[in-house]
């Protein structure tokens, strides 16, 4: 009889044991705490490290619920397929230390925020608001502003030195963004952009393409979207249009294409870059 108490006792504190386990909680910083199994986390707060923290410890197919304006210190690198999104557009600030956003993964999704302050002061090479490499990837409702690369791509570089991605942008305005070569707002290598109503305005190069610079085996598609006002240019490249145009280079080669009965081109090498925006009409 004593045996089997202890039996069964000993039976119960493991069992407790591991149901403790099951529910510890992750400190993720700033008052924040989670379970790791968590498909969910909700964070309050303003510093870029819980961000980091809470996309550690997340499983595949989470979200992650911003609440709040976040200071960041270093980049945040996803590489997995989760959500980051805000419900009140959150603010993610690299303060000009470092970029803000890295993503390398499928079906990672960001939505509702401001991607600003990235470049780390001349030391971000390609892409200082966000790089996406080797990545699918949609960004909603986004707003790219106030960031800066040393080489290319001072809002978003796509696909440079890993291998294809394909990014859709949806409602996103990318502006105000600035780089010393070439793509000030975007800059693609290889792989597919869509942008779907999005506003890309007053983005500057110091050479190439203020607006959006695609070479390589890289091509894009723009639907009701306004490219306009970036300097030194809106697109540079190989240009083919159809559906109706909001850029003023968009729109003459559409004039061009119309009075010539073809297809509308133009190639270089170096910083006139080899690119393909393509204007349609959108379908769900």
């Amino acid at each position: 009889m004593k045996l089997t108490k202890i039996f069964a006792l000993a039976v119960l504190a493991a069992a407790s044991a591991a149901y403790a386990e099951t529910i510890s909680m992750v400190d993720l910083g700033e008052g924040n705490y989670t379970s790791v199994g968590d498909k969910v986390i909700n964070i309050t707060g303003s510093q870029g490290k819980t961000i980091e923290n809470a996309v550690n410890i997340i499983p595949a197919g989470g979200i992650i619920i911003l609440n709040g304006n976040f200071k960041l210190d270093s980049q945040i690198n996803v590489k997995k397929a989760i959500t980051i999104r805000s419900p009140r557009g959150s603010v993610l600030d690299a303060q000009g230390k470092s970029r803000v956003l890295r993503l390398q993964g499928q079906g990672i999704v960001i939505e509702n925020l401001t991607i600003t302050g990235g470049g780390g002061g001349g030391y971000v090479f390609e892409g200082g608001g966000i790089n996406i490499d080797a990545s699918s990837i949609d960004i909603i409702n986004c707003r790219i502003t106030g960031n800066n690369a040393s080489f290319v791509g001072g809002g978003v570089s796509f696909a440079m030195q890993g291998g294809e991605s394909k990014a859709r942008f949806i409602s996103c305005d990318i502006s105000g963004n600035y780089v010393s070569l070439q793509g000030g707002g975007i800059y693609a290598e290889k792989g597919n952009i869509e942008l779907i109503n999005c506003t890309i305005t007053g983005n500057s190069a110091r050479f190439g393409s203020g607006g959006i610079c695609i070479e390589g085996s890289a091509s894009a598609s723009a639907v009701n979207c306004n490219i306009s006002g970036n300097t030194p240019d809106d697109v540079s490249g190989n240009l083919t249009v159809s559906g109706q145009a909001s850029s003023a280079e968009a729109q003459e080669q559409e004039r061009e294409q119309e009075s010539s009965g073809g297809g509308c081109s133009a190639s270089g090498l170096g910083l006139a870059l080899a690119a393909v925006l393509i204007w349609r009409k959108h379908h769900d």
